[in-house]
């Protein structure tokens, strides 16, 4: 949380209020009247909010101690998922989205509170849900237009699985010293790629604008030819690669989410394809923070842009 209230690329009238509790299973809070939701409202209230004024919610649930071949936790995870958007909905009314995730990997876990495969299979269990509302289920319906409302949009958050070590196609991995002893919950260094990846998905997805906020940074465009960017997030370092016009400069950069600049990556005239690296590191040779970042791209009188998401290597 205090990442996102530090963001600069975050709208000013968007708090972010953390309702996070430890503890607290799906089969905990799938009632009203469970106590977490006394927690909620005293969140609220402490950060001088009220019910009434929550908009968006961003919800990441498990099963306690799961068990059963698949897809049964997955199924009831579902179920209880249901439940508790539906509460969300009677809690706080004004709620219009819900952005859902499933777990992080799970396979160093030294408890059965929630290893895998019940980790990686919970992304189903937010599939389903979410292909409940879009085919129609009236018990999930969020459209005033199509009768009574009984929960929020409901979408996909960032997705926080990834298979241990064998980096995903983004390059996100999971490593033993980002978890605490139990090897389920995330260490404060786990804690800190979540918030990133979190952040990263409001800076770049097509549902947030809501939270992004226009006038810090730089604007986002097509790519004049071509520009990549990649892996998205990353750890070690960030390719680059476009292919300006012949005999046109062109310039490359890396600036932070305020527009001020991190890291020249090179200059020249077009003549063919460039490829650039950027090894994560400021124009002094520090690692820069985990975060996201800017790559810019110059050619001509034309400026491109791209957001990068900067894990913990």
């Amino acid at each position: 949380m205090p990442k996102a209230i530090a963001d600069p690329g975050r709208r000013a009238n968007v708090l972010p209020i953390d309702c996070a509790e430890g503890g607290q299973a799906a089969q905990d809070i799938d009632h009203p009247d469970a106590a977490y939701w006394d927690t909620v409202y005293q969140r609220l209230r402490a950060q001088r909010s009220a019910p009434l004024q929550a908009q968006v919610v961003w919800l990441k649930e498990a099963e306690r101690t799961p068990t059963g071949p698949f897809p049964a936790s997955a199924e009831t995870l579902r179920r209880d998922l249901a439940t508790i958007v539906r509460i969300i909905k009677q809690k706080l009314p004004n709620v219009r989205a819900c952005y859902v995730s499933s777990r992080i990997y799970a396979g160093y876990a030294t408890t059965n509170l929630n290893p895998e495969p019940y980790a990686y299979e919970s992304g189903f269990a937010v599939k389903w849900l979410i292909d409940e509302q879009a085919q129609g289920v009236d018990s999930l319906n969020w459209d005033p237009a199509r009768g009574p409302v009984h929960a929020p949009w409901i979408t996909w958050g960032p997705y926080l699985w990834a298979d241990g070590l064998n980096p995903r196609g983004d390059g996100l991995t999971w490593r033993c010293d980002e978890y605490q002893s139990d090897g389920t919950h995330p260490s404060s260094t786990g804690q800190g790629v979540v918030a990133d990846t979190l952040l990263g998905f409001f800076h770049r997805d097509d549902t947030t604008p809501w939270y992004r906020n226009g006038t810090v940074g730089i604007a986002e465009s097509e790519a004049p030819i071509d520009f990549a960017v990649g892996p998205n997030p990353a750890r070690r370092r960030v390719d680059v690669r476009f292919a300006p016009r012949a005999l046109v400069a062109w310039s490359a950069a890396v600036l932070d989410l305020s527009g001020r600049r991190v890291r020249d990556l090179g200059h020249g005239l077009g003549g063919g394809p460039v490829d650039l690296a950027w090894d994560l590191v400021d124009t002094r040779g520090a690692r820069v923070p985990s975060g996201v970042y800017w790559v810019r791209v110059t050619t001509g009188s034309r400026r491109t842009a791209r957001r990068v998401l900067v894990l913990a290597p």
